[in-house]
């Protein structure tokens, strides 16, 4: 927070010319020497606690590395987790054994690492204090005076610039606001000098000040340091125990062992890779111009005998215009018919405001026994129209390069037509005028041919990969006390193992049930275990069973 220290005791611009940013009357040498001096009794009374920890940790540590022995036997399966699994509760046990063991040097640390350095340090601060008090004399400044001497200069400044407005002959000579304001910045360079002169020194004894203490707390901390391992054996050293095995072993998530495997394991699958969509897979060829998509939607085209029209599916490519029965390329994807454009011809199509909008295509279906024939097709506005004729004139227009070149950009364009758009020139065909057929309006109907399916919906196939029965913990009731807490357990470890296994073991999966809606379960994997195996074997994953609930 910056404080401002001015004669006037008011805070000001800090731009302003009176403007003080240090105190010009204090003496930081007698703050600092006061502090350091609160330092040193901190300092003995952390001494005189420690020596009387001493005391009481002479008599400790006997009779501890028995235990330590039966835990470096324990070992570690290489299918576990190396660090943060379950076993990490060995490490948490080990290492409290260990650092139980070297309880019987822990007085001698005490003594020299603590004891010693403290009471070094107390006396060197001692000799820092001394030398704080001597360097009073560089905080006496003249900062106020030249002060003074400013505000005269802007005094004779402010009558000048007075003068001048009222009569300029009286500005002649030494009278010059310039050369006043000259002499103003000369005066004000010799404050502004001594002010810094004097802000450096408050800098260089408070940075002093801040290594020192910094020197004496970094003293603390490595002291303390050194005694938090020996404080970790008192009488809360049972309870820290507890609070790491709650933290590494209790409260561990119940799929961290597996996550590690499955993660580790070249033969699992990690659940983060997901499940690949065929639309997202590439191939040689699969953005070429020629095998691209360029329109598609609904459309009427007449019959050749009857006259009518028949709905369909039109799917516009560079080279042809395919009919299909319905939008979906996955269960119908070959078509009714085809029209290869580079041997085809547009005809006229009708007006913007005709009653049929419809366009004339003289094309041949692929195929040696069919003919050129005049296919009339038919849309639901003039503009839906426009766009068939547009695409398929270009189409027919253009081959090769030519050709790539404009279904990308059209790719790219992909704009919607209006009926504003400039009618393109048709060309001199036979133009049938309407008749019967085109006084159908344009069916409605038609629109359900994007959600129709040519096969019946396929069953769903069951998932692979899950187990085939659950897992049944029976326990017998020791009592009503024992039998609700046992009971939950039970539960909670069923659904645990449900959730790690990825499956839900309280309901059956749709379209993969047994006899009586229940999973089936195979004779390999019967609940036959006893209490004792069921246990074991999930010891390692919940570490309490009695604790865990379904609520």
């Amino acid at each position: 927070m910056n404080r401002v220290h001015n004669s006037g005791g008011q805070a000001e611009n800090p731009n302003s010319v009176f403007y003080s940013p240090i105190p010009t009357h204090g003496n930081p040498t007698e703050v600092l020497a006061d502090r350091f001096t609160a330092w040193r009794r901190v300092l003995k009374d952390f001494i005189a606690y420690f020596r009387e920890v001493q005391t009481s940790y002479e008599n400790r540590a006997r009779g501890i590395n028995r235990i330590g022995q039966v835990l470096n036997t324990a070992v570690h399966p290489p299918e576990f987790a190396r660090s943060g699994g379950i076993l990490e509760t060995t490490n948490v046990l080990r290492e409290f054994q260990k650092e139980s063991y070297v309880n019987a040097e822990n007085a001698a640390r005490v003594q020299a690492r603590i004891i010693n350095d403290l009471t070094a340090l107390r006396r060197d601060l001692g000799d820092k204090i001394k030398e704080i008090k001597g360097l009073s004399g560089d905080f006496k400044n003249s900062v106020e005076r030249e002060k003074e001497a400013t505000r005269k200069e802007i005094v004779k400044l402010t009558n000048a610039l007075t003068a001048i407005e009222s009569n300029p002959q009286v500005a002649a000579g030494k009278n010059d606001p310039y050369l006043i304001r000259l002499g103003l910045e000369k005066q004000l360079k010799r404050q502004i000098d001594e002010e810094n002169y004097l802000h450096k020194a408050y800098h260089n004894i408070e940075n002093s000040g801040r290594e020192l203490e910094s020197i004496v707390v970094g003293e603390i901390q490595r002291a303390f340091d050194t005694y938090i391992k020996v404080v970790r054996r008192e009488g809360e050293g049972l309870l820290d125990l507890a609070q790491k095995l709650d933290t590494a072993t209790i409260k561990a998530p119940r799929d961290c062992e597996w996550s590690s495997f499955i993660e580790r394991d070249p033969n699992m699958v990690h659940p983060s890779v997901p499940l690949r969509s065929v639309r997202d897979i590439e191939y040689p060829g699969y953005r070429h111009p020629a095998a691209i998509e360029l329109l598609a939607g609904l459309m009427e085209r007449k019959s050749k005998y009857l006259k009518s029209y028949t709905p369909g599916w039109y799917v516009l490519s560079p080279t042809h215009l395919h009919e299909f029965k319905t939008s979906e390329r996955t269960s119908d994807s070959t078509p009714v018919m085809s029209l290869y454009l580079p041997e085809s011809s547009l005809g006229k199509h009708s007006e913007p405001g005709a009653a049929s909008h419809k366009f004339i295509l003289r094309a041949r279906q692929t195929g040696v026994l069919h003919r050129d024939h005049g296919w009339v097709f038919r849309a639901e506005s003039y503009a839906a129209m426009f766009q068939w004729y547009e695409n398929i004139k270009k189409l027919t227009e253009v081959s090769g390069e030519e050709r790539n070149a404009y279904v990308a950009g059209a790719i790219h364009r992909r704009t919607e037509p209006t009926a504003e758009e400039p009618e393109a020139e048709a060309i001199v065909d036979d133009w049938e005028n309407d008749d019967e057929a085109d006084q159908v309006p344009y069916s409605a109907e038609a629109s359900a041919l994007g959600g129709s399916s040519l096969e019946p919906p396929k069953p769903v196939r069951p998932e692979g990969g899950r187990f085939p029965s659950d897992i049944s913990v029976n326990r017998g009731p020791p009592g009503p006390e024992g039998a609700s807490a046992e009971g939950d357990s039970s539960g909670s470890l069923i659904a645990a193992a449900g959730a790690i296994s990825g499956g839900d073991y309280n309901s059956p999966e749709e379209g993969y049930t047994g006899p009586s809606g229940q999973r089936p379960r195979s004779d390999s994997h019967s609940s036959t275990w006893s209490y004792d195996d069921k246990v074991r074997s999930y010891l390692l994953c919940f570490a309490r069973l009695p604790e865990i609930s379904t609520h």
